[in-house]
């Protein structure tokens, strides 16, 4: 039996530092990569990106709301078109990078108080 092992990474910003994602990388198989909205920016994306695919590991969009202070942990009271452009925006971002890097995008993980409303 082969277990996957996943995890968010990507989170580097002027809250969090990131510093363990080069030490988590080596042990996942599958990472979420934050998306630049509620952490990250695409400097980030693309550094992790880079990371994932050195170590071969499959990587996804974890978009979340657009609330660094809170991390996207706080939920936030929009329309659904609003929250639709909210991620499409975040997924753009993503397979942008990824298809920069030649390394394609195989999930997505809502982040966050994002996720606690699916």
């Amino acid at each position: 039996m082969e277990i996957n092992l996943n995890c968010d990474l990507g989170e580097k910003s002027k809250y969090y530092n990131g510093a363990n994602d080069l030490e988590l990388i080596n042990i996942i198989n599958t990472a979420n990569i934050a998306c630049g909205y509620h952490a990250g920016s695409k400097s980030v994306i693309e550094e992790t990106i880079k990371m994932a695919k050195k170590n071969n590991v499959s990587i996804g969009a974890h978009p979340g709301f657009a609330d660094k202070k809170n991390f996207g942990r706080k939920r936030q009271n929009i329309g659904n078109k609003e929250l639709q452009k909210l991620i499409i925006e975040q997924l753009i971002i993503m397979r942008d990078i990824s298809n920069k890097q030649k390394w394609p995008m195989t999930h997505v993980k809502p982040h966050g108080a994002l996720n606690n409303m699916a």
